[in-house]
């Protein structure tokens, strides 16, 4: 096996897009820890819930997969793995059109929305800990670095 070019390539962590990753990955280990997450969900789904929370909410519109999956800058593939988990759990329930069979919308339950407000609780504190130790301007780079990678898809 042949030698990594380390002029060229860097350790990871001088990397922005791994550290984001990294960061991401511990809080959300943070998150499937937490003493609010009784049934042990996976952040991704939770983050999954809760973007379709807030599209319900704020689009007053009918949400499917495909909407939920642009949003969230996942693969329609893993979004509907995603939403079946979620269904099965009753955290999420599908309602399927009458006129129109293919077309489905994706709902919040009770039991789903009563985990987001337990575990938003627990996301706040956690923000609030990020912020109180001057970090809020990381927070701001952050979104602009958002904004530039979602730019170039």
């Amino acid at each position: 096996m042949k030698n990594i070019d380390k002029e060229k390539y860097q350790d990871p962590y001088q990397y922005i897009g791994f550290l984001v990753w990294v960061i991401g990955n511990i809080f959300g280990q943070s998150m499937d820890n937490s003493s609010a997450n009784k049934d042990k969900i996976l952040f991704s789904n939770f983050m999954v819930l809760a973007a379709l929370y807030w599209l319900l909410n704020e689009k007053d519109n009918i949400i499917n997969q495909r909407t939920l999956a642009k949003y969230t800058h996942l693969r329609e593939i893993t979004v509907s793995t995603i939403i079946k988990k979620l269904t099965k759990q009753g955290y999420v329930a599908i309602s399927i059109d009458k006129s129109d069979k293919r077309s489905k919308s994706l709902l919040i339950t009770s039991k789903g929305v009563n985990f987001l407000r337990a575990m938003l609780d627990d996301v706040i504190e956690k923000e609030a800990k990020i912020n109180k130790n001057g970090l809020s301007s990381l927070k701001q780079g952050l979104a602009m670095l958002l904004k530039e990678v979602s730019n170039e898809h």
